[in-house]
Parts: structure tokens; C-alpha cells; sequence
């Protein structure tokens, strides 16, 4: 009786938790010790598999080919960093540039250089995440992705300094050709011309206050120039926030999964053994129920002899008569 409901049991849960049919569920063990061994493995692969969330299971990721993505990640932050390396070299160069033509040429060079490490680090970024993902539950996997989460890190650090840098003397070369074409300049002219828009009419009014008229146009397109450079920085700082800010995001949100997974743990730990107690219960109900259809039966055939005797006495005389 304890192992027909143990049983019963144990292929309800592996019918609800595996979906497999109830006429193919292992129900031929022999001992409760077995039978409780199996319904507690089942509540516990149970909620191993169950989705977090409600999200969809995933396809688990080929190990070769997910190393191989961590290969070419790697690869790819490589090519980031050459990229900020060129970067750097034009800003400098730019920083020397007199002339109006050649700035502008090194601008356009900047401006596409800048767009394709922005989209590279977008694209970085978002690969990272999924990887991180799907290494949620492989230690090994997880191994490899945090030294490259590390290093592009590092990496977007990297390029934030060097646009600070290059922020830092593009102001400083603005604020010398502002001087040169306005020498008595007061500090507040110096600090309306660095906040105001580069098509101001500011610009115009405050290079031509000074003296020197043709110095003060030749300096005005490159006052302009910087002013651009400065903001399209400005944006490249703000985009770089926002990367490392999903970064970190990323963390807190798998830190949450991690708490999931805990909770998921303690929650299987519980019920199987609620379901340890309610099958030890039933067993032990079935032991009972067993004792008490012996003693049943063992009262039966005391029945029987009883009245076996009393027919015997009864019609041995009767024979003798």
C-alpha cells in the first residue's frame, strides 16, 4: 500500500514537471526508501527547470561555439582600441592645424572615427550582455566573460580619458584664438564664448570688438571649429555614461537572477521535505492499516476454529448416540 501511493505519487510529479506520460514513469522500484529518493529528485530538477521570471528556456549555446564568441569579442575590443589609438594621434594632429582647410579635413576624419567607435562599443556592449546571460549558470563560461567585461571596461575608461584630454585643450586652444582676436577679452566674454552656440551671433560681435580685424576673423572659424569639437565631445561623454551605466545595470539585474536561483533553491529544499513527511505519513498509515487487516484476518480464523469447535462437540455425541 505505502509503495502503491508512493509511487502514485512520484509519477504525478514526473507527469507534471517532465510531461512525460504516467505510463512511463519509473514506478517499479521496490522500497520507500527508493520511492521518496524519486519524487524528491523529481521537485528538485523540478524547479532546476523551471524558467526564471516566466521567461522562455534558451537553447543552450555549443561550448565551442560560445569560446569561439569569446574569441572574437576579444578580438574586437582589440580593434576598438586601435581604432581610439588613431583616434588620438588625429586630435592631436588637429590641435596643430592653422589653416581652415586642413582643420576642417582632420574634423571630418575625427567625426567618421568617432561614429564607428561609438557603434563598435554599442555593439561590444550588447554582445557582453548576452554572453553574461548565457554564461548565468555555467561557471566556466562565466570564467571567461568576466576578464572581457573587465577589459572593455577598461577600454571605454580609456577612451573617456583621452576625450576628456582632447576636451581639456580644445578649450584651451579656443580660448587663445579668442584672445588673439580680442586681446582685451574680460574673463566673463571668455566664459560666454566657450557656453555660447558656435552660429551665435556672439561669435561674430565679440571677435570683430577687437582692433585687429583681419586676425579676428581668421581666429573666428577657428573659435567656431573648437566649439563644434567641444560639443560633439560633450556627446561622446554622455554616450560613454550611458554605456557604463548599462554595464552596471547588467550586474545588478543578473544579481537579481542570482537571488531568483536561491530562492528557487530553499523553495525545492521545502518541498521535498514536506514531501519526505507526507510520504513517511503515508507509510507509516499503510503500516497501520496493514497491522490492522492481520489482526482482521488473524480474528477471522479465530472465528472459524471457534465455531469449527462448537460444531464438532455438537455432533460428536449426536454420532455416538
Amino acid at each position: 500500500m505505502a509503495r502503491l501511493i508512493t509511487r502514485a505519487r512520484a509519477s504525478k510529479v514526473a507527469t507534471e514537471v517532465f510531461c512525460i506520460p504516467i505510463w512511463k514513469t519509473p514506478i517499479n522500484y521496490i522500497g520507500a526508501g527508493k520511492d521518496i529518493w524519486l519524487i524528491s529528485f523529481a521537485i528538485k530538477i523540478g524547479y532546476e527547470m523551471a524558467p526564471l521570471n516566466g521567461q522562455p528556456y534558451q537553447q543552450a549555446t555549443n561550448p565551442q561555439v560560445f569560446f569561439g564568441r569569446i574569441a572574437e569579442l576579444r578580438q574586437m575590443d582589440e580593434d576598438i582600441n586601435s581604432r581610439i589609438s588613431d583616434l588620438e594621434r588625429l586630435q592631436n594632429e588637429s590641435l596643430g592645424h592653422v589653416d581652415e582647410s586642413s582643420s576642417a579635413e582632420a574634423t571630418r576624419h575625427i567625426d567618421a572615427l568617432v561614429a564607428e567607435i561609438s557603434t563598435m562599443n554599442r555593439a561590444m556592449a550588447g554582445k557582453i550582455r548576452q554572453l553574461k546571460t548565457e554564461a548565468l549558470h555555467d561557471q566556466d563560461k562565466a570564467n571567461q566573460v568576466g576578464p572581457l567585461e573587465r577589459k572593455f571596461k577598461q577600454t571605454l575608461t580609456n577612451y573617456q580619458q583621452i576625450e576628456v584630454a582632447y576636451q581639456k585643450r580644445s578649450r584651451e586652444l579656443l580660448v587663445r584664438q579668442y584672445r588673439i582676436a580680442n586681446p582685451n577679452a574680460t574673463e566673463d566674454q571668455i566664459r560666454d564664448i566657450q557656453e555660447a552656440d558656435p552660429n551665435a551671433q556672439i561669435f561674430t560681435q565679440a571677435t570683430m570688438q577687437g582692433n585687429r580685424t583681419g586676425a579676428a576673423r581668421s581666429a573666428l572659424a577657428e573659435v567656431r571649429s573648437r566649439h563644434n569639437d567641444i560639443q560633439k565631445i560633450e556627446k561622446t561623454m554622455v554616450e560613454l555614461a550611458q554605456l557604463f551605466e548599462d554595464m552596471n545595470r547588467l550586474v545588478e539585474e543578473q544579481g537579481e537572477v542570482v537571488k531568483e536561483i536561491e530562492d528557487h533553491g530553499v523553495r525545492a529544499e521545502e518541498d521535498t521535505r514536506q514531501a519526505v513527511v507526507q510520504l513517511d505519513t503515508a507509510i507509516k498509515s499503510a503500516e497501520g492499516a496493514r497491522r490492522k487487516k492481520w489482526w482482521c484476518l488473524l480474528l477471522v480464523l479465530i472465528i472459524i476454529i471457534i465455531i469449527v469447535i462448537i460444531v464438532v462437540a455438537v455432533t460428536q455425541p449426536w454420532k455416538k448416540s
